[in-house]
């Protein structure tokens, strides 16, 4: 299977809730039978498949002993994630390399038989912020998604409330039984055309809109036909309404922008006021929700959309894009303090965006039930297939669901769990061997996002699963993560209308601690009040994306920098674009309707304990030779039979020859090792901080 080598860091082969502050910290220290073990943080060598392979110095004094003896020690060992607290159990460890180069044979051959008896029953904690730093002293295959699209929407820049409606290309009509109205499906917005008055009717929360042309000038109403009020009175049960919202409507009604292409909209409170960014060459729009600078410099205007940035000479366009590492440098000084900070994640070369890149390497995952049987595909008529170009793929187009046949058989990606089946129509069990060929779908593809989706490992009883950030539309895109393939793919229309994945039209915006969110609007009630999923009997689910994202189209009004953005947790499922702010888990394997297929695995009860050493230094390093060395502020030092001495003249070769460059490239590893701990428990204690403050839903970035 061709798996991500660098991204399959976490197989969760068990489910715990516990309390954050489980890491406890490097050193730990384990009492043994025969002697006392401390063991140093881990140092991240590579991860292949769900196995995280490390090495850690160790120190151990045996019983009849009174001095340790250190050495280092390699392991590989499964690991289990809860990104709720943050923390990471290293389980099922191997020990598969003992090197204690100071000691004797016979010593070092006894000292290698406890670790490798004692170790694999340590309990070991340790923080998935610590984790991710880790990751950049590893050699990472680039994941990097290519062919992504970045050709701008049209942009439609207002100084007054406007509301965007979106459709999915022209406006398709569909006849609504025993009335003279038509719906328009490709929109979840209600939206409908009365035949006889010749008008459009648009309903948002209380207020009601008609127009005789879509794209022309609306205008409130209070008298809409009768069959038009009885629809919108089924449409007001199917939505959440949000008595704020609804005062905030009848205090100010929006201007309607009707759209059928990609568009997104920016807003200002009136006309543009900017407020200059310390330490910068560049002025922000105040009075806007969105991403807006002025370059002084040039006096070309940016902006950020869907992780983007486009560049123009005036709000009007034309837009065209930007490699984020090819911003004015101006960009990298923006503080972290500042209100803007939040788009350093989009900026190559930040610590912020190398940061979001991790965080896309660290799957959501779970064990699900091998019983399983509940999937069930709808098609609409009989199955219809297009071919996957450059592979040897068809998906289905007439159904909601993710479908692909390959050679003899049949593949569904539900909820991020693969099926397989030898009919289009089932049965279909739980897959446990997903063809390498469906990690080669093109972005051009509408379900491209599945081949985020993995099979990791099965038992008679549970396969091991999990997807990335990629199957819920953020993607790496070289230095920096993007959402949405910016493809535009063509819904299916036939009796029921399934639409395909978009990127424009969101507002979308990411906050490193609370993922990608959109600019509801949440001044005029948010999209509960604006959206009546499934109010209608032709349309059904997949804009978002994945079917675990779906939930229909968006509405975009924004009322300058007042609306903010609607988000959820960073320290739930990040990538969850349509969530309840106040769940805290939203990964798709933990929702109402897939807990069923989940399966609990026992978790090991026997496992032995570590404590933290606070008496100890956490400034012990192990070379990739089973060398030991130790940071102190006259430099390194290095141990030998005789003790802790000066590093400097301790890399020679076998005639005894001091070698320079193997020094230096020592020297610099091992510092490279000190600064990647230091930064790990900066970002560990640093996270730790601002998930109790996060919350808010204005841009901002990671407090330091």
């Amino acid at each position: 299977l061709r798996l991500f080598n660098i991204a399959i860091l976490f197989i969760l082969l068990s489910i715990s809730i516990r309390a954050e502050g489980d890491d406890l910290g490097w050193p730990r220290e384990v009492q043994a039978e025969n002697a006392k073990i401390l063991m140093y943080q881990p140092q991240v060598e590579s991860f292949t498949g769900d196995i995280l392979s490390s090495r850690a110095a160790v120190s151990v004094t045996m019983k009849d002993s009174v001095n340790p003896v250190f050495g280092v020690v390699w392991t590989d060992a499964k690991v289990s994630v809860d990104k709720d607290t943050r923390t990471v159990d290293l389980l099922s460890i191997t020990v598969t390399n003992v090197r204690f180069p100071n000691a004797t044979e016979e010593h070092e051959k006894k000292i290698a038989a406890l670790l490798e008896k004692d170790i694999p029953t340590w309990e070991l904690t340790m923080s998935l912020d610590r984790l991710l730093v880790a990751l950049e002293l590893v050699e990472k295959e680039s994941n990097a998604s290519k062919d992504l699209k970045n050709d701008p929407p049209h942009i439609v820049y207002e100084t007054t409330p406007s509301l965007l409606i979106s459709i999915d290309g022209e406006p398709i009509l569909q006849d609504i039984e025993n009335t003279s109205l038509k719906s328009v499906v490709n929109t979840p917005f209600f939206l409908l055309y009365d035949t006889k008055g010749k008008n459009y009717y648009l309903k948002g929360g209380s207020v009601m809109w008609t127009a005789n042309d879509l794209k022309g000038e609306w205008k409130t109403t209070t008298n809409p036909p009768k069959e038009v009020a009885e629809l919108a009175k089924q449409y007001d049960e199917q939505i959440n309404e949000d008595q704020e919202g609804l005062d905030m409507l009848k205090e100010e009604i929006p201007k309607i922008i009707v759209a059928t292409e990609p568009t997104e909209l920016v807003t200002t409170d009136g006309e543009i006021t900017f407020a200059p960014i310390s330490n910068t060459d560049l002025l922000y729009v105040e009075n806007t929700d969105s991403e807006l600078f002025l370059d002084i410099d040039s006096q070309e205007y940016f902006i950020l959309i869907s992780g983007r940035w486009y560049k123009s000479s005036s709000l009007n366009g034309p837009w065209s894009y930007v490699e984020s590492d090819k911003l004015p440098e101006t960009f990298k000084n923006i503080p972290p303090d500042s209100p803007k900070s939040g788009v350093l994640s989009s900026v190559a070369g930040t610590e912020q965006a190398n940061d979001a890149v991790l965080d896309s390497y660290i799957p959501e995952t779970s064990a699900i039930d091998r019983d399983d049987k509940s999937l069930e595909v709808a098609y609409d008529g009989d199955p219809q297939w297009e071919y996957i170009e450059d592979t040897d793929m068809h998906y289905a187009t007439n159904t909601a669901s993710s479908v692909i046949k390959y050679e003899n058989a049949y593949y569904c990606c539900e909820e991020a769990v693969w099926y397989q089946a030898g009919s289009a129509t089932g049965p279909w069990v739980v897959c446990v061997d997903v063809p390498d060929e469906i990690y080669t779908i093109p972005p051009s593809c509408p379900i491209y996002n599945v081949k985020y989706v993995y099979v990791y490992d099965y038992t008679p009883t549970v396969v091991y699963v999990g997807y990335y950030p990629g199957y819920a539309g953020s993607y790496v895109y070289g230095p920096t993560i993007v959402y949405g393939t910016g493809w535009y793919y063509r819904p299916w229309y036939g009796a029921y209308y399934y639409p395909r994945p978009v990127t424009w039209g969101f507002g979308v915006h990411y906050n490193p601690y609370r993922g990608w969110s959109f600019s509801f609007g949440l001044r005029y009630g948010g999209p509960h009040l604006w959206i009546g999923f499934g109010w209608h009997s032709h349309y059904r689910r997949g804009y978002w994306g994945a079917r675990g994202y779906h939930g229909g189209y968006r509405h975009g009004y924004r009322h300058g920098y007042r609306s903010g953005y609607y988000a959820g947790r960073r320290d739930a499922n990040r990538n969850n674009m349509y969530r309840n702010q106040n769940q805290r888990n939203n990964n798709i394997y933990n929702k109402k309707d897939n807990i069923k297929r989940n399966k609990d695995v026992p978790r090991q009860t026997d496992r032995k304990k570590t404590d933290f050493s606070s008496k100890n230094k956490n400034n012990v390093y192990g070379d990739k030779n089973g060398n030991v060395h130790k940071k102190t502020k006259d430099g390194w030092q290095q141990k030998d039979k005789n003790g802790w001495s000066s590093d400097k003249n301790k890399q020679r070769d076998r005639s005894g020859t001091v070698d320079r460059n193997k020094t230096v490239d020592r020297n610099k590893s091992l510092n490279n090792s000190y600064n990647n701990r230091q930064k790990s428990n900066q970002r560990y204690n640093s996270g730790r901080t601002n998930r109790t403050r996060s919350g808010g839903t204005r841009s901002g970035g990671r407090r330091r």
